[in-house]
């Protein structure tokens, strides 16, 4: 995830988004926290235009946390395009409450800004005041993911029955992963949640069940998303890749190494 930023002085204030190279696209989490960063730092923030050109490398919408980076990665890149100098984690408190008020995230901000690798939040809260669980990544270790369709979070957020199983079945990983903080305990846990949690569609079982055929040692679904994320060693990952490309749901099906750099501000 990456935004670069252009600033050019004028009498009124202008910001345009532009996602994967489409003007049109609505960012409306991202817009948002625009929206927040001027509002706590008006003294500050100069009028004129403000061009945000992003590239989002996962898909959009299905549970990769697309909406709470572009956010956060925007106002990183607005606040010096446009003098605010406020500190970093005040410019990031944006970012965190438009994905909450926006329900497009679940304090997954907080991990974007802070956290590497992987981990849990075991203290919920903005930049600054959350607080995690880290894990251990040994080598030799990828990530696989299989995405079909958009997921709209609202559908999860506004159940109060789902809200509630959610918090009950969270706990119970939660504290399974601060006994045990080794990366098979979070992602046994992370399968165990995703199954009792019942959002898997036949669809994503179908492609877990691929992925664990071609040697994936643990698979479940994106929180929250139509989509399924694998880990996956080394020796079977050409396998699981083309398993699951070859599946007829015909999923998108991207791989990555597990991040070891915080968000940042590049020159």
């Amino acid at each position: 995830m990456h935004t670069a930023a252009t600033f050019v002085k004028g009498p009124s204030r202008r910001v345009d988004i532009i996602v994967n190279g489409d003007k049109k696209y609505p960012a409306a989490t991202t817009r948002r926290a625009i929206d927040f960063l001027f509002d706590k730092a008006r003294a500050q923030a100069g009028t004129g235009s403000l061009v945000l050109e992003q590239q989002v490398e996962v898909p959009i919408g299905q549970g990769f946390g697309a909406s709470a980076a572009s956010a956060l990665s925007a106002v990183l890149a607005a606040a010096p395009a446009v003098g605010i100098e406020e500190h970093v984690t005040r410019v990031a408190y944006a970012a965190h409450v438009a994905d909450i008020v926006s329900q497009t995230g679940l304090g997954t901000v907080s991990a974007i800004f802070e956290a590497v690798g992987a981990g849990a939040i075991t203290i919920p809260g903005a930049p600054g005041i959350a607080k995690f669980v880290r894990v251990k990544i040994p080598r030799g270790l990828q990530v696989v993911t299989a995405s079909v369709a958009p997921y709209t979070k609202s559908k999860l957020l506004n159940s109060a029955v789902l809200r509630k199983r959610a918090n009950r079945l969270g706990e119970i990983a939660l504290g399974r992963v601060k006994r045990t903080p080794t990366i098979d305990e979070l992602a046994s846990s992370g399968e165990w949640f995703a199954d009792e949690l019942g959002l898997e569609t036949p669809e994503l079982k179908t492609l877990i069940k691929i992925a664990k055929r071609g040697g994936a040692l643990w698979a479940s679904q994106n929180m929250i998303g139509y989509s399924i994320h694998c880990i996956v060693e080394e020796g079977h990952f050409t396998k699981v890749v083309n398993g699951l490309s070859e599946s007829s749901l015909h999923p998108d099906v991207q791989t990555f190494n597990f991040g070891r750099q915080k968000a940042e501000v590049l020159d």
